[in-house]
C-alpha cells in the first residue's frame, strides 16, 4: 500500500495555504480526508515549522509531527536526465529522488530533466526569471501547493522549459511548501 506526506508550514501559530494543501490529498486518494493539524501548543508559538503528515491510500493517518524548521542554504545546482521517474503523487518513497540527488556531483542540488523539459529539483518547484517575467515548467514531477497558489495568484505562468532554454533565464528559484518565492535565489550561472 502506497504512503503519502503533506508537508504543511506553520508561521506564527499560522497554518499556511490549508486549502492547497486539502485540494491534493483530494487529487492524491480520490477523496477529501481530514488533515490533522498541529496541537494548540503551536497556536502562541513563534517561529516558523514544518507539519509533516504520513497517510496511506485508504486516508489513515500514520504518523504526524511539528517540528522547528530551517531552511537549506542552496547555491548551485546540476542538471540530471531521467525519463524514467514517476513522482506524480507525494509519496514517502523517495528512493528514485534520492538515487537522482546522490548524481549532484559538488552541486547542493539537481534540476531534473525528463523528456527534454525541465521537471523539479529534488525537494522543488522551480520558477525562473527573465524581463518578460517569472515561469514555472509546465510539466513538473509533482504540482506543489505553492506552485499552485503562485500560478492562481497569476504570479507564475506555466511555460515548457528546455534545459538550452536556460540562458534566456537570468535568476532560478526554488519553492515549495515550506520555501517561499524569492528565499532560495540562484542566478543560472550556478547551473551546470
Amino acid at each position: 500500500m502506497n504512503t503519502f506526506i503533506e508537508t504543511i508550514k506553520v508561521t506564527d501559530g499560522h497554518v499556511n495555504h490549508l486549502a492547497y494543501h486539502e485540494q491534493r490529498v483530494r487529487r492524491t486518494l480520490g477523496q477529501a480526508m481530514k488533515i490533522p493539524l498541529p496541537d494548540s501548543s503551536f497556536a502562541h508559538t513563534k517561529g516558523t515549522f514544518k507539519h509533516r503528515i504520513v497517510y496511506n491510500s485508504s486516508g489513515q493517518i500514520i504518523q504526524q509531527s511539528t517540528t522547528p524548521y530551517t531552511l537549506r542554504p542552496i547555491q548551485s545546482v546540476r542538471l540530471i536526465n531521467c525519463d524514467t521517474i514517476d513522482y506524480a503523487y507525494k509519496y514517502e518513497d523517495r528512493r528514485m529522488l534520492n538515487q537522482l540527488f546522490a548524481q549532484r556531483g559538488a552541486a547542493d542540488d539537481i534540476l531534473i530533466v525528463k523528456e527534454g523539459y525541465l521537471t523539479d529539483s529534488s525537494y522543488c518547484n522551480l520558477v525562473v526569471e527573465n524581463a518578460e517575467g517569472l515561469f514555472t515548467p509546465l510539466h513538473p514531477l509533482l504540482p506543489g501547493t505553492k506552485r499552485q497558489y503562485l500560478l492562481d495568484q497569476q504570479i507564475i505562468k506555466p511555460h515548457l522549459i528546455r534545459p538550452a532554454d536556460l540562458k534566456n533565464y537570468t535568476t532560478l528559484y526554488l519553492i515549495n511548501s515550506m520555501i517561499e518565492l524569492g528565499e532560495l535565489k540562484i542566478p543560472l550561472t550556478a547551473c551546470k
